[in-house]
């Protein structure tokens, strides 16, 4: 039994030497992260009660990222139906990024497609990144940031219809 854990530690002290700086301090954002996820677990119970509402853009820290994730805290559109929401742990939402609008499910919006919140200094503007869709534990919310207008929230929810739903054959919801 102690030969199998000398070989697998002798394997990761290997695989440790081979690291890059760039991968370094991947780990450390990774081994940071990791006491981040105890902390949204205690969080998770505490926040199980707010229910963030369909067309609210919150905060949101995504955390660590693999691939081409999105990752940070950044500001996100909760898409998850209302109904669905309350009383859950969970909610669906769609990052905010400062990137343009690249293919039919990037959405980008304007501070004019926005009511801030009172709470929040800024009005967000950027792209919705409908393929970065992530269900998220309601801790990894921070604050509300602004409610998306209803004209621009149906212009998302056709977007994200087609990016989901549609085949070679189905036509675009408009």
């Amino acid at each position: 039994m102690l030969s199998e854990a000398v070989y697998r530690l002798n394997d990761r002290f290997n695989f440790m030497m081979e690291m890059n700086e760039k991968d370094q301090k991947r780990a450390e954002e990774i081994v940071e992260f990791s006491s981040k996820l105890i902390e949204l677990s205690v969080k998770e119970r505490i926040f199980k009660n707010l229910n963030p509402k369909q067309g609210e853009i919150w905060t949101v820290s995504f955390g660590a990222n693999a691939g081409s994730e999105i990752n940070r805290t950044r500001p996100a559109l909760v898409i998850q139906s209302n109904k669905y929401t309350e009383g859950a742990l969970t909610v669906v939402v769609v990052p905010i990024t400062r990137t343009t609008a690249r293919n039919d499910y990037y959405v980008e919006f304007t501070e004019n497609d926005v009511i801030r919140a009172e709470s929040y200094n800024d009005a967000p503007s950027g792209t919705l990144a409908l393929d970065q869709i992530r269900c998220i534990s309601k801790a990894r919310l921070g604050q509300k940031v602004a409610d998306l207008n209803p004209n621009k929230l149906e212009e998302v929810r056709s977007a994200f219809f087609n990016h989901l739903f549609l085949n070679e054959s189905s036509e675009t919801v408009k």
